[in-house]
């Protein structure tokens, strides 16, 4: 796998003959956890003057977990001009940016991403780990899930048995629990670019005052910092409620592969929506997490929340990150 004048992986030799201009790679990549406030990040960035935002939002080029689990026919050669070409219409913007959540996950991708702009700036969004894998879990649950993906087992036994999975990988396996140890996941990002090239954002924070957080990132990427954004627009916030079949035809229009396809071939995506919304699903309020998943959570992500802490130097505002014992 070529990455402009980087070291390859894949067993494949280093190539730096290949002449990118600057502006074709992004210089701004986010890479926080799932489920952590990346979509919003991506969206905020996105029209807002001298930055591009790739129009493909998780491009996963610098991941080769997430590339090695895809279905797609796997070229190199065809990989990276896709790659490019998401940046083409670049023109004078100095932040151009994507935001794909497998780069905090994936080990390899902190080097890579070095290895081919060692001047980037990284935005990395973290969330309380045992509400961002619950959140994941309801994400999985949503009528519109396809068939292979979606989840249908209780919260805590979908924990178990993804936990208790020999093969596991991005787009293999859920992973719960190893999308929210970060202290490994920072750490690496933190040895290899210099600390005022990285922005750490707290996603319980950001909830709490978008505003100043977006300043703060602008500030962060250089920008003016004046810009406005929309407190009230909370990008895929699936974790306020959930959405459950009308009815049993519904749930089998929901279901169906075959619907699915010809829906998303022939029917523009915002029709869908209001279908979706009006006629086949109805609201909930998102139920409380059981004991035995909060026990299970808050022991397995202690210890490395509180080493997160001390990675960072600062308090987190997780209950998992100041339990004494």
């Amino acid at each position: 796998m070529f990455i402009a004048g980087a070291k390859a992986y894949n067993g494949e030799s280093r190539i730096g003959d290949l002449m990118i201009r600057d502006r074709q790679l992004p210089n701004l990549f986010i890479v926080g956890a799932q489920r952590a406030g990346t979509t919003s990040l991506y969206k905020y960035r996105k029209g807002i003057k001298g930055v591009y935002m790739s129009p493909k939002k998780e491009p996963h080029y610098f991941s080769p977990d997430a590339r090695k689990n895809s279905k797609k026919p796997h070229s190199p050669d065809l990989e990276r001009e896709k790659y490019l070409q998401l940046f083409q219409d670049v023109t004078d913007e100095t932040v151009i940016g994507e935001a794909s959540p497998s780069y905090l996950w994936d080990p390899d991708s902190p080097e890579l991403i070095h290895d081919a702009v060692p001047n980037a700036r990284i935005i990395i969004s973290l969330r309380d780990p045992v509400q961002r894998a619950f959140s994941l879990y309801f994400l999985l649950r949503k009528p519109n899930t396809p068939t292979q993906r979606r989840e249908t087992l209780p919260f805590f036994d979908a924990l178990q048995k993804d936990y208790n999975r020999v093969e596991k990988g991005w787009g293999l396996s859920r992973l719960y629990v190893e999308l929210g140890m970060y202290s490994d996941q920072v750490k690496r990002y933190l040895d290899l670019f210099p600390r005022d090239q990285v922005k750490i954002i707290i996603f319980e924070e950001m909830t709490m005052d978008t505003p100043g957080t977006m300043r703060e990132v602008f500030e962060f990427l250089r920008l003016d910092g004046k810009a406005k954004i929309s407190s009230s627009v909370a990008y895929n916030a699936y974790e306020t409620n959930i959405a459950t079949p009308a009815n049993w035809l519904a749930g089998t229009i929901l279901r169906s592969e075959g619907m699915d396809w010809i829906s998303s071939h022939l029917l523009p995506r915002s029709f869908r929506r209001r279908v979706r919304d009006g006629f086949l699903i109805k609201r909930a309020a998102k139920p409380e997490m059981s004991l035995d998943a909060k026990e299970f959570l808050e022991n397995v992500f202690k210890d490395d929340a509180m080493k997160l802490g001390k990675i960072l130097g600062r308090p987190l505002p997780w209950a998992v990150a100041n339990k004494n014992n």
